[in-house]
């Protein structure tokens, strides 16, 4: 993939996530490549979702990481495979709101 057909893939993707779920959880830091995006988020179980298209199922992987750059470690909290591209917005929020449930 060239970089303008990364940039629209990654724009696909996070258009189907969402921006009201992007923005709720203040995703920020965006990078994108062959078929995945990744970001930042405020989120205390993990900091770091990266959402990966598999082009052959045309079906996405979403991985949850915990990154601890004090430590310089990284732990892969959750992952969910063959993610359909209108579960994407549901998968992030939900583990979001199970989240702040656990907090309380």
């Amino acid at each position: 993939m060239n970089k303008t057909e990364q940039k629209i893939s990654a724009e696909t993707t996070l258009s189907q996530i969402g921006k009201g779920t992007l923005s709720e959880l203040r995703a920020k830091n965006f990078v994108y490549g062959d078929h995945f995006v990744q970001f930042s988020v405020s989120a205390s179980d993990y900091n770091k979702v990266v959402v990966i298209y598999d082009e052959s199922a045309d079906l996405y992987n979403v991985q949850l990481w915990n990154i601890d750059m004090e430590l310089v470690e990284s732990k892969l909290v959750s992952e969910y495979k063959g993610v359909y591209c209108d579960e994407l917005s549901g998968l992030v929020a939900r583990e979001r709101i199970s989240e702040l449930m656990r907090e309380n």
